[in-house]
């Protein structure tokens, strides 16, 4: 996680209409570039760690995911995160 959250984000062109489905809030915190659906964004995005707890959860049930990892790589597919850097 460390290594993607210092990796440089490129701004993704999303055409997934589940993406769309999700709030500009909950597209914020997916796309977040320090420490992606950790916890510790709540201090970028100035909101309680509860309440990005909370958005992570209504993400994974509106994109109907199960886990993290499986958050992890919708992410990655649509280019919000660099799956890549986790190789190295």
């Amino acid at each position: 996680m460390e290594r993607l959250a210092d990796s440089p984000r490129q701004e993704a062109q999303i055409s997934d209409s589940a993406y769309s489905s999700l709030s500009r809030r909950e597209q914020e915190i997916l796309r977040s570039r320090r420490r992606p659906l950790q916890p510790e964004v709540a201090e970028v995005l100035f909101i309680s760690r509860k309440t990005v707890e909370n958005h992570r959860t209504n993400i994974m049930a509106k994109l109907g995911l199960h886990s993290t990892m499986e958050l992890l790589r919708y992410a990655a597919r649509l280019g919000l995160i660099d799956i890549d850097r986790w190789k190295s």
